[in-house]
């Protein structure tokens, strides 16, 4: 699994997958990675790994040249949350420092020269936040960072500029999307400066019923006041998605049961499972789990599951296991490999 999978306590597991905190800076006087020349982006990336080199624990990095990661590996990264889509598409000249712990993440001219990202499982806001400040903040002690005296750090899209802060929490809502209440309380998310994605960002797709909430407005907040704002957001949507659930046990105890052994039963038992029918009965299966329906099951073994169940995962899984089945075929047996250890109560044969 990834490893940031398992770094510190799963506040709020319950609905919280995850939490990932993200600044932007770039240096003044440069131009910004899209138009920046190859010489010109070896310049920057020198500078850069000076800097990187003198933070403390800098030996605990593995630094990484995207041109030189093969394009299947560079996939799976970014399915893992660990680079983000914008350093695939500036390979030729863009890099990446990964912590040892798989949970920081400094990625270099992407769509700005720098990204600096940590993830960690569960509701840790705070936690995210303190850490990716502090690694910026001692980074700007050997870098010059392009900053505006009335608009704040600059950046190359002009919704970042300001403070240069992404926050996110990536909830699994199940409850609220069945009982058709979700679309209504993420539109009305932009009112507060709060928006929804899918899971791999900006203009993707909710699979699995997971949604990224995060800040919509890098102007006019500090940072903290930033976090401190989707922390109260994503508290009232963590309220709301268990107060559904309880109300769907209490209507419909039944159904809801149906629904989760239904899939429980494909997922033992499926040839061939694509990777949008896993994330739906996986989601059905977490359900499960954090509604009590379930017992004794892990549900860090479902979250795992649902990294490892996609597209380009499962490529890399087949080519390091020699297998030449379909991927279809490959995803339902490494699934079942799982699920068929578990009787129908969670506890292991």
């Amino acid at each position: 699994m990834p490893k940031w999978i398992t770094e510190g306590k799963t506040k709020q597991k319950d609905v919280v997958v995850s939490t990932r905190v993200r600044l932007a800076r770039n240096l003044q006087d440069t131009c910004f990675p899209h138009r920046t020349e190859a010489e010109e982006a070896e310049t920057i990336s020198q500078e850069i790994q000076v800097a990187v080199e003198q933070l403390p624990g800098a030996d605990s990095f593995v630094h990484q040249r995207m041109r030189e990661v093969d394009r299947l590996t560079r996939r799976v990264l970014m399915e893992q949350h660990y680079i983000s889509p914008d350093l695939i598409k500036n390979k030729m000249i863009s890099e990446y420092y990964l912590s040892e712990k798989e949970n920081m993440t400094i990625m270099v001219n992407e769509e700005d020269h720098l990204r600096i990202q940590q993830i960690l499982p569960g509701l840790q806001l705070e936690d995210c936040f303190d850490a990716v400040f502090t690694i910026t903040e001692q980074l700007e002690e050997h870098l010059p960072f392009a900053w505006h005296r009335e608009f704040g750090y600059l950046t190359a899209c002009p919704t970042n500029t300001g403070t240069g802060l992404r926050a996110s929490v990536m909830l699994h809502l199940p409850a609220l999307r069945y009982s058709q209440q979700l679309k209504g309380m993420l539109d009305s998310l932009g009112k507060v400066g709060i928006t929804s994605r899918g899971i791999y960002g900006e203009g993707s797709e909710a699979l699995g019923d997971l949604f990224q909430i995060s800040n919509q407005r890098t102007l006019g907040y500090t940072e903290m006041e930033a976090v401190e704002k989707l922390q109260k957001v994503v508290e009232s949507l963590i309220e709301q998605e268990r107060h559904t659930r309880k109300a769907m046990m209490e209507s419909m105890p039944y159904g809801v049961a149906d629904v989760i052994f239904r899939s429980l039963g494909i997922l033992k038992y499926a040839r061939q499972l694509t990777a949008e029918e896993t994330f739906t009965h996986l989601s059905h299966v977490r359900a499960g789990i954090c509604m009590g329906i379930l017992c004794h099951m892990d549900v860090r073994d479902i979250d795992n599951l649902m990294f490892h169940m996609q597209e380009y995962t499962i490529k890399q899984y087949k080519e390091q296991a020699n297998l030449t089945a379909q991927d279809e075929v490959v995803r339902a047996e490494y699934v079942r490999s799982y699920f068929l250890k578990e009787d129908v109560h969670g506890k292991r044969q």
